[in-house]
């Protein structure tokens, strides 16, 4: 008893030593000052979120001029770019601009947003404090949607591309930006087509940086007004699963024993109620190493030793949604159909499943999880769209360098990490090309200003928005050397 006590007091104090003495990941840099006329650059902002630029589910919908009417905004609002870029049009609305580099022998890099973004659910437009394609400039917000999500990052690469061109810049590194129209609906059209143009051209990019990341204040109230930045390194894959449950149908008068309605239900309440386990993949293990060295001693020591104390937190994360989505691959019953009429008991029942798969789970770790958990043979599986994302990005990468650093020259006190993106990205088209991708937009956001996501009275500070465009014209000032 008093050896093994010895040994685990040895272990914990090596480990809180080892703790202690580790040094921040962080890379100071000269803070850099760049005026800007935030006024003016709020107000493109606005416009741009008036063009109802929307992606629906059924294609049907899709209405292509506001598309196209945000082209010519674009263009004449930022002349020296659209003058200096080479500009193709891709999938009829999509956009790719090249800014040719001086050093034929530097492999390009890549920038990205999208155009396009989700309508406002039926019935919750009154909700809105400032009406969603107002894009009104309120209490020291520019309102609307695509505020956050994402058209701040198609402005905030023009403004920071306009903003450099005017200063005479004149990169080595080619500059390619793509903005697809389509990636609220999946971006085959958009940028999966931009992707393949540039590999049937034989372009290969040095590294890739899209929408994922942001600055957080709040993000660890340890940190106090520190903001984290968070880098993603990784996505989690998309794979939707269709299910159908066949059974004996007829008068309600007289309703077999399990109806198939009865029989997907009791399916779905065992898929809720058995989750896929929780696990601390590698780019998590990175991000708590990275905030470790910031935090209170118990913190330090917690996050610091991911793989060690991985019980620990994974209790602590899986409390609550947002957090347990990083931890493990996600189910969600997203729709439910069966039947016809009130007193018809239906021969089947339909219903779909959205999963986000952890970066170490495959489409077939889904499948048989799914298959053992429901036990039922009268339920069939039909795999529907799933997404393949790039291999996690190297934080040792010139392109996480180039971000860590223009981010610490515009936030001195930002905590930079890499992090994992639970959502999907049109980034995964370019796993094939590029030597790294990663997530990242230099805005900062407060954690409720992130509900706002798809939701409602989505918006943005002026005063992010800005520090968001210097922090851009940063990372292409540094990208173009």
């Amino acid at each position: 008893m008093r050896l093994r006590l010895f040994i685990f007091s040895s272990v914990f104090l090596g480990i809180a030593g080892c703790t202690l003495s580790s040094t921040s990941y962080q890379r100071p840099m000269e803070p850099v000052t760049i005026a800007l006329d935030e006024e003016a650059s709020a107000k493109r902002l606005a416009k741009a979120i008036t063009f109802p630029t929307l992606s629906h589910q059924d294609p049907a919908q899709f209405v292509g001029e506001p598309f196209l009417g945000l082209h010519r905004y674009l263009e004449e609002q930022f002349p020296l770019l659209y003058e200096t870029a080479e500009k193709q049009i891709i999938g009829e609305y999509s956009l790719l601009l090249k800014i040719p580099g001086s050093d034929a022998t530097l492999k390009p890099a890549l920038f990205m947003s999208h155009l396009d973004v989700v309508p406002v659910e039926p019935g919750t437009e009154g909700d809105w404090t400032h009406p969603a394609f107002s894009g009104e400039i309120a209490g020291g917000f520019i309102w609307g949607r695509g505020a956050l999500d994402v058209k701040n990052g198609v402005l905030t690469w023009h403004e920071a591309a306009e903003y450099l061109l005017k200063e005479g810049f004149q990169p080595q590194r080619t500059l390619y930006f793509a903005f697809g129209h389509d990636e609220e609906v999946g971006g085959k059209q958009g940028n999966k087509e931009i992707a393949a143009d540039l590999k049937e051209r034989h372009v290969h990019l040095e590294f890739v940086v899209d929408e994922g990341g942001f600055l957080i204040s709040g993000f660890y109230p340890e940190l106090g007004d520190r903001p984290v930045a968070i880098i993603s390194i990784a996505e989690k894959a998309y794979m939707t699963v269709h299910f159908t449950a066949k059974g004996e149908g007829g008068h309600s008068s007289a309703p077999p024993t399990h109806t198939s309605v009865g029989k997907l239900a009791s399916a779905l309440h065992k898929l809720e109620n058995n989750p896929m386990p929780a696990n601390i993949t590698e780019p998590m293990a990175l991000h708590f190493k990275h905030v470790a060295p910031e935090m209170p001693f118990f913190k330090r020591l917690l996050m610091g030793n991911p793989h060690l104390s991985a019980p620990l937190l994974k209790s602590f994360l899986a409390k609550r949604p947002k957090t347990n989505a990083l931890i493990r691959t996600t189910t969600a019953l997203t729709m439910f159909n069966g039947g016809i009429k009130e007193n018809v008991v239906p021969q089947s029942a339909k219903a779909t499943v959205n999963f986000r798969l952890l970066p170490t789970d495959t489409p077939e770790d889904v499948k048989k999880h799914i298959l053992e958990t429901i036990d039922d043979p009268d339920i069939s599986l039909e795999t529907g769209l799933w997404t393949t994302p790039p291999k996690p990005a190297d934080i040792d990468g010139l392109g996480y360098t180039i971000l860590s650093d223009a981010i610490h020259e515009i936030y001195p006190d930002a905590v930079v990490t890499p992090f994992l993106v639970t959502g999907a990205t049109d980034s995964r088209y370019y796993g094939e090309i590029a030597d790294n991708v990663y997530r990242f937009l230099g805005a900062e956001v407060s954690m409720e200003d992130l509900k706002s996501f798809h939701g409602t009275n989505e918006r943005i500070s002026i005063k992010s928005y800005a520090n968001g465009i210097r922090t851009a014209i940063q990372i292409l000032k540094h990208s173009g050397q």
